[in-house]
């Protein structure tokens, strides 16, 4: 396996994190856990990691942040953003990343990524992704569907935001571009799966 591309150094390195994202892929979630075990053992300070411990939750079941995806730009035809996003959506797609204690929800807007059909969604306005003024508009709608799902963190997948005073909103690809997602997401190898349906919040 390639080596992964550097990830911004506060989060840990990218290597450890690949191999138990791999072995979680190819052999499950305790596998999975086994693996970060031994990893930490070799290297102790892989414990503090970001990362690490963001995986370790999750391998856990431990309660993590409510996520909202406004999946605006899923509507537009596959690659660059949309390749990132389904790279992310094959990872939280892995058997028990996501979890009722730990939540993702999709805002669906004429979405054409197949993956993102495994995840509960709300049916959103659609709208132009390149119409600047039309996505601006969006605004209130999503802090209204975060404030009823309860949303702790609000993602776009291109520029819409929503943000109440109690959330946090993350626009990882219109920060940082389509090259930096790539970055942070290559660990998140594709990966791919059957078509599943979609299904409501």
């Amino acid at each position: 396996m390639a080596e992964p591309p550097a990830l911004h150094h506060q989060l840990g390195e990218a290597a450890p994190a690949a191999a138990v994202l791999s072995c979680w892929r190819a052999q499950g979630p305790k596998a999975a856990a086994r693996c970060q075990q031994q990893l930490v053992h070799a290297q102790p300070q892989l414990a503090q990691a970001p990362l690490q411990r963001e995986l370790r939750a999750r391998l856990a079941g431990e309660p993590g942040p409510r996520l909202l995806i406004d999946g605006l730009w899923f509507s537009r035809p596959y690659g660059g953003i949309t390749r990132v996003w389904d790279q992310i959506l094959s990872t939280w797609a892995l058997p028990g990343l996501v979890s009722e204690a730990a939540p993702v929800c999709l805002i669906e807007r004429d979405s054409h990524l197949a993956r993102a059909g495994a995840f509960p969604w709300f049916e959103g306005r659609r709208v132009d992704p390149l119409d600047p003024v039309a996505v601006a508009s969006l605004a209130d709608d999503n802090a209204a569907l975060a404030a009823q799902w309860g949303a702790q963190v609000f993602l776009s997948s291109w520029c819409t935001t929503a943000c109440p005073s109690a959330m946090a909103c993350l626009n990882p690809c219109a920060a940082c571009g389509a090259a930096g997602c790539r970055a942070r997401a290559a660990i998140w190898r594709y990966r791919p799966t059957p078509p599943p349906t979609w299904r409501p919040c």
